[in-house]
């Protein structure tokens, strides 16, 4: 794998900003061109050379060098194949509820979450009936909240397709894959009667919470959106459920009535 990756092409990227290409011999980094240094602090902050200069190996930075193995143990472990694909750090960040990484989402991307929440929570039977709902949707509300709870879980879907569609780390055969699966979830859920059907959804929108977890845990999302995913899928799921047990009372119901007569 190392000698694979002696004259492999890379760029060395730190904090955002493109501070060199080079080539990786065993013993160091040899620089062939350096820019892109918007903050110079960044090349300092990372224990890089701050000096390095166009031709010239800086020693203790090559693929086997301790440095490499130390800070970028995928980057000594890669391969010509996967390099191009896989940050360049192992470490992951944290994930899971948290008021402080929700705070460092934009200024519309809360209010759009939880307006996204109305209709999982309106069409709420008893609440939906305290509502003035158009006459269609007030003649069945689970039916359009099964319908709305199908197009947010083939949404979670889609925000995975358009970030392979991207070319960003973390493209991958698997996360295509991934990305189409909430919609065939959805799909069958839409024919299927109240019960079934929103359990079905609120069993797929906690796995695509997981699985967002675990993008997000390696750095494929931002640290906001693992917040946002959290307070959303709880209540959209609290929701579908209440529609669900109270679609079952009703069919208990009918079923005590007819054995009545």
């Amino acid at each position: 794998q190392n000698k694979l990756l002696d004259s492999y092409f890379l760029a060395v990227i730190i904090n955002g900003d493109a501070i060199c290409t080079a080539t990786a011999p065993r013993r160091g980094i040899r620089v062939l061109q350096t820019g892109g240094l918007a903050n110079a602090n960044a090349v300092r902050n990372s224990n890089v050379h701050s000096t390095m200069q166009p031709g010239v190996i800086h020693e203790g930075y090559g693929i086997q060098s301790v440095q490499t193995r130390t800070q970028f143990p995928q980057l000594h472990s890669a391969t010509v194949r996967t390099l191009h694909k896989s940050p360049v750090s192992s470490a992951t960040q944290p994930v899971g509820p948290s008021l402080t990484r929700l705070m460092e989402a934009p200024p519309f991307v809360l209010p759009l979450g939880l307006s996204g929440l109305i209709p999982f929570v309106g069409l709420v039977p008893p609440v939906a009936a305290q509502l003035p709902l158009p006459d269609i949707m007030a003649a069945n509300p689970a039916m359009w909240q099964v319908a709305y709870g199908a197009s947010i879980l083939s949404f979670l879907g889609g925000v995975h397709w358009g970030a392979c569609l991207s070319g960003g780390p973390g493209a991958s055969t698997s996360r295509f894959l991934w990305s189409v699966t909430p919609s065939l979830l959805a799909w069958p859920a839409v024919a299927l009667s109240t019960v079934p059907a929103c359990g079905t959804l609120a069993a797929s929108l906690v796995l695509a919470l997981g699985v967002d977890q675990s993008y997000a845990r390696v750095g494929l999302f931002p640290r906001w959106y693992s917040a946002l995913r959290w307070p959303l899928t709880i209540c959209a799921t609290l929701s579908l459920l209440a529609t669900a047990y109270l679609a079952s009372d009703d069919e208990d119901n009918e079923e005590t009535k007819s054995g009545l007569l």
